[in-house]
C-alpha cells in the first residue's frame, strides 16, 4: 500500500491528515458534538490532543472556527 501511495505522490500520513481535516470541519459545521465526542470520533487520545491538532492545522480554536460566519453561497469563489 505504501509503495502505491508513494508512486501516486502521496503518503499514508498525508492522506490521514487530509481526510481527518475534511471530516473534522464537516462535523464541526454540521453537528453539535462536544470536543470530547469529536476527539474520540477522529481517533485522538483526548479533547486536548484534538484541540492542539486543530489549532496547529487551522490556526484557530474549534470554537473560533464554529463562530466564523458561513460563506455566502451566492458569492462566487476565486
Amino acid at each position: 500500500m505504501h509503495r502505491h501511495l508513494q508512486a501516486a505522490g502521496h503518503s499514508f500520513t498525508s492522506l490521514l491528515v487530509t481526510i481527518r481535516s475534511e471530516f473534522a470541519l464537516r462535523q464541526i459545521r454540521d453537528s453539535d458534538r462536544s470536543l470530547a465526542e469529536l476527539a474520540e470520533l477522529l481517533g485522538f487520545s483526548g479533547p486536548s490532543a484534538f484541540a492542539f491538532w486543530f489549532r496547529q492545522h487551522f490556526g484557530c480554536t474549534v470554537s473560533a472556527w464554529r463562530d466564523r460566519p458561513a460563506p455566502d453561497p451566492a458569492t462566487p469563489s476565486r
